[in-house]
């Protein structure tokens, strides 16, 4: 998610947001009264795309319960990567998303895209929202990834850990280890 205000706007419309900021009223204060929130669901099972996805995701993931805390869904909101993307570069840059991702609407993606300084590279796959997320769309991302990554992070110096105590004392490594004479 690019900007989660855009996104829910767009998907529930600006007459719905008026409700969005009173639920978020509501769960501060009684957050503030109780020291608890409410939970809600985190998608909506009245549409059957979704309903079929919370199913899958049940069955495949048996811990996954569809919930978050209202509080949560307020930081989810707040949550605009889009207006700090272009701080990323020089640290290469991959988006993949899906061509009929209704979270991550496209045009979002375009301009988080436009926003974004080279390094960077755009996929799109012929997915959904939930298709990265399920196969063949998450093989396809996962290809992507591991291509982009070995691409730019073979040029960086392999990491070598630091050696084990004992080995760095034998070795005298540090001032702290070398003998005396």
């Amino acid at each position: 998610m690019l900007d989660g205000w855009t996104a829910l706007e767009k998907t529930q419309g600006r007459a719905q947001m008026g409700k969005v900021r009173t639920l978020l009223q509501q769960d501060f204060e009684r957050r503030l009264q109780t020291g608890e929130g409410a939970s809600i669901p985190a998608i909506a099972s009245g549409d059957p795309k979704l309903a079929g996805y919370v199913a899958q995701a049940e069955e495949l993931f048996p811990t996954f319960r569809n919930q978050i805390t209202v509080e949560s869904m307020e930081h989810v909101l707040l949550w605009a990567p889009v207006n700090l993307i272009h701080r990323l570069a020089p640290t290469p840059l991959l988006m993949v998303t899906g061509v009929d991702d209704q979270v991550h609407a496209i045009d979002e993606v375009l301009r988080a895209y436009d926003r974004a300084w080279q390094p960077k590279r755009l996929e799109l796959l012929q997915v959904d929202e939930f298709g990265l997320s399920i196969e063949p769309g998450l093989g396809q991302s996962m290809n992507l990834a591991a291509g982009f990554f070995d691409q730019h992070l073979r040029r960086a110096p392999r990491f070598v850990p630091s050696p084990a105590p004992d080995e760095a004392r034998s070795r005298g490594l540090r001032p702290e280890y070398q003998k005396a004479s």
